[in-house]
């Protein structure tokens, strides 16, 4: 629901700026290397979380397995996150979503 919720929030504040002249672009990242990654998977191991009691078991299993390994060789460089964000910036007609998938 949170995702959601900020997808409205972002299409409500891009309708409202829009009357002033004001574009607002969304930039929507995958999964990329990041210290975000490793973030939570030390908040993980730090609270001995069980993916067999996620809501969602198999793709907890599947990020408990990625923290598990180098997955800072198993994931891309967020290339195409910069990529959208200086689309967004300096198109003269940005997107109001860029999905920056690898």
């Amino acid at each position: 629901m949170s995702k959601h919720a900020i997808e409205a929030f972002s299409d409500t504040l891009a309708a409202e700026m829009g009357t002033v002249g004001i574009r607002f672009s969304v930039v929507e990242p995958g999964p990329y290397n990041s210290n975000a990654v490793a973030s939570n998977c030390k908040r993980r191991a730090t609270q001995n979380f069980d993916p067999a009691e996620s809501l969602f078991p198999e793709m907890a299993q599947e990020f408990a397995a990625l923290c598990q390994g180098d997955f800072k060789n198993e994931l891309p460089e967020p290339d195409a996150v910069a990529d959208a964000v200086l689309h967004a910036l300096f198109a003269e007609n940005p997107k109001a979503r860029y999905l920056a998938m690898n």
